[in-house]
C-alpha cells in the first residue's frame, strides 16, 4: 500500500524550471558574474541583453536546451528497484 502511495505522489510531482533564472545562473557561473542582492534574473538578463545581446541570447538558448534535456530525463526516468 505504501509503495502505491509513493508511486502516486511521484507521478503527481511537478517541478517548473524558470528559463530566465536558469539562463542567469548559467551565465553567472560561466563568465564569473555576481548578481547583486535583490536583482532578479529577469533584470539581470535584460541588462545583459542590452549590453551583450548575442551573449544573453546564447545563455537563453543554453537554458532552453538544458530544460528540454531535464524533461527527457524525467520522462525516461524510473524508480530504482
Amino acid at each position: 500500500m505504501a509503495d502505491t502511495t509513493a508511486k502516486r505522489a511521484a507521478e503527481r510531482f511537478v517541478a517548473e524550471i524558470d528559463e530566465t533564472e536558469l539562463a542567469a545562473r548559467v551565465m553567472e557561473a560561466a563568465i564569473g558574474l555576481i548578481r547583486p542582492p535583490g536583482i532578479s534574473a529577469a533584470k539581470a538578463m535584460a541588462d545583459a541583453a542590452r549590453s551583450q545581446p548575442e551573449t544573453a541570447a546564447s545563455f537563453r538558448k543554453i537554458a532552453r536546451v538544458a530544460i528540454a534535456y531535464f524533461g527527457e530525463c524525467v520522462t525516461n526516468g524510473r524508480q530504482p528497484s
